[in-house]
């Protein structure tokens, strides 16, 4: 091998050699440590190489099992695995055993010795304290105590009544005062509404003024225009022939006489549909009296059966005769006036 690997254990050899020969075995490692290790991690020494003079050729120092100069000789542990060791140990069971602290007992109290003789004092009683005396002054300030908290309630109540009396009249003030507010407000609201209506209305009025003016201006302009246009218009078309002279007989028949008949035709018709309508009343009020009649009397009407019947069927024919009549008549005046 080119490279040795110093491997030296044991504390005499830690107290021998320096610390920088002491490099584990890469093989001692764990397989996880194992792989870890690098070549730059350990240190090896290389071996000088010795020139060999043929003239000094000595015999080799390792031939006779000698170290070289500067060296000795160490036994190292080269097993490959660690020796268990068997030894028994010997072992022996033991105990001991402590009794509790007992607390100190209290010290006795201090009784000093007697000096001096012994004397003796009559009290009767009231003698020293009595009662109705003492307590007259913690009456008094009970009293005064219990009189003085109830003036301060009493002044109290009447400071929050008064107080009460005032929220009162401050709220019905303000409440007013909230009133006339929006009773303003609402009466501006109202003045301001108004202001813009008749604002509104003004230039509506405004705006119509000027409308009317200008329709008034065209018309007057319109009317200037074909007061000259219109005339001049009938004279070029009655040159050119378009219109007739018109007969003026016939011009006043179509002007006085057909409205005069018209409205003599419309009163008489009139006249007729009201003197219709009066005969189909009466007509209607005695068939009706005559139902009644014949419902109510129905002997009468067993006596005189056929005086009954001829009444209402001359009734129903002065009637027709009537109506026949009244048309013709209307008929022959209009005949009459044409």
């Amino acid at each position: 091998m080119a490279l040795d690997v110093i491997q030296v254990e044991g504390c005499y050899v830690s107290s021998c050699l320096p610390k920088a020969l002491f490099v584990p075995s890469p093989s001692s490692f764990p397989r996880s440590k194992r792989d870890h290790v690098h070549s730059s991690d350990v240190l090896y020494f290389k071996p000088k190489k010795k020139t060999v003079d043929a003239k000094s050729a000595t015999p080799s120092t390792a031939d006779n099992g000698l170290p070289v100069a500067g060296r000795q000789h160490l036994s190292v542990q080269t097993d490959l695995y660690l020796e268990e060791l068997c030894d028994v140990i010997e072992e022996a069971d033991a105990q001991c055993e402590t009794d509790p602290l007992l607390d100190r007992p209290p010290s006795p109290l201090f009784v000093p010795a007697k000096s001096g003789p012994d004397v003796a004092t009559q009290i009767y009683p009231g003698e020293l304290f009595d009662f109705d005396e003492e307590v007259e002054p913690i009456l008094e300030a009970l009293v005064g105590q219990t009189l003085e908290q109830a003036l301060i309630e009493i002044m109290a109540e009447e400071e929050l009544a008064v107080l009460s009396d005032l929220q009162i009249d401050y709220e019905a003030r303000r409440n007013a005062e909230v009133a006339e507010v929006k009773r303003l407000e609402e009466q501006e609201r109202r003045l301001s509404e108004e202001k813009e209506k008749r604002i509104k209305e003004q230039e509506e009025a405004v705006s119509l003024e000027d409308e009317v003016a200008k329709k008034i201006v065209a018309c007057i302009f319109s009317q200037n225009y074909l007061s000259e246009l219109v005339p001049q218009v009938y004279k070029k078309l009655e040159a050119e022939g378009y219109f007739e002279v018109e007969d003026p007989e016939m011009l006043e028949i179509e002007e006085a006489f057909w409205p005069w008949l018209m409205n003599e035709v419309d009163s008489e018709i009139a006249t007729l549909e009201a003197s219709c309508h009066l005969l189909d009343t009466l007509i209607d009020d005695s068939i009706q009296s005559i139902a009644e009649t014949s419902v109510i009397q129905p002997e009468k009407q067993n006596i005189y059966p056929e005086t009954t019947k001829y009444t209402s069927e001359e009734v129903v024919e002065d009637a027709e005769v009537n109506e026949n009549t009244e048309p013709n008549n209307a008929s022959d005046e209009t005949n009459e006036a044409i």
